[in-house]
């Protein structure tokens, strides 16, 4: 071998040493910065890299559109949205009084900021109660809890903060199965039959200061969530109306404020007969 064949191999083997020293360098600094790709082995995934969320918008206008173009597949992308954005949830509609009446007389701004300030009450209280809100509209407020008593205990707690601040605030809740919609780690939006029933109840039906019940919410209902607190008793009144076409049985929250000497007995449902749920309607 010649002194110039022993430098040409010197020269590529000192540059693939190079080569080799930058890619594992590459390689170490991707993963010290969770960038590098999850390997195809599921076993092999790095614990902290979140998956991708499965329940997106554009996700289930994927699934929907799919369902159009292949009928065939509809009872298969059925099942895959039932397992994917599907979930159970006590869902509440809150729609703020006198918006369109601040708006007419003191304008579109002084209207904005009391939506502003009702905001900032209620959205506390929420939280505090296991909330979620997934969408706030104007002068409407959208949230689901884990239970029909943690909304209504909230729905509560907002009714008596708006009318300290001499505000005002009618509320409709539901139970049930929703489809649920996510976008970076939180909901933000929600499709269902109990959706629109209390956007129905809260929007349309429930007077100032008011909260309704769907009837598959009233069945939720445990008999300790019925008191309101210490000096108030809390009974529900049975509501039959029709609505957009629809037929609603609901019920609406009724309260009995008592005096300091009087005890405020419970009285579960069960125990007021006009009220038991009845069948038929």
């Amino acid at each position: 071998m010649t002194l110039k064949t022993l430098v040409i191999a010197f020269a590529m083997l000192t540059s693939t040493g190079i080569a080799l020293t930058l890619s594992w360098a590459a390689r170490a600094n991707a993963d010290s910065n969770g960038d590098r790709l999850a390997p195809a082995d599921a076993n092999l995934t790095r614990r902290d890299r979140q998956q991708p969320r499965l329940n997106t918008a554009l996700e289930l206008e994927r699934l929907l559109q799919q369902r159009l173009q292949h009928p065939e597949t509809a009872e298969a992308i059925d099942a895959q949205i039932q397992d994917q954005f599907v979930e159970t949830h006590a869902i509440l509609v809150l729609d703020s009084s006198g918006f369109s009446r601040i708006s007419h007389e003191q304008g579109i701004i002084s209207a904005l900021a009391e939506i502003e300030r009702m905001r900032g009450a209620v959205l506390p209280i929420i939280a505090a109660h296991q909330g979620s809100v997934f969408k706030i509209e104007v002068d409407n407020v959208y949230a689901v809890f884990p239970t029909v008593d943690l909304a209504t205990a909230a729905s509560n707690a907002m009714i008596d903060q708006m009318a300290a601040l001499q505000k005002y605030i009618s509320i409709g809740i539901g139970y049930g199965e929703l489809i649920m919609i996510s976008t970076d780690n939180h909901y933000s939006d929600v499709y269902g039959e109990q959706m629109n029933l209390a956007s129905k109840l809260g929007e349309d039906l429930a007077g100032r200061d008011e909260v309704m019940l769907t009837e598959a919410a009233f069945q939720q209902m445990d008999a300790v969530g019925d008191q309101r607190s210490a000096d108030w008793e809390i009974y529900w009144e049975l509501v039959q109306a029709e609505i957009s076409g629809l037929q609603l049985r609901a019920y609406k929250q009724r309260s009995i404020r008592h005096s300091p000497e009087e005890s405020a007995p419970l009285h579960p449902r069960s125990a007021t007969p006009s009220l038991a749920p009845q069948t038929g309607g």
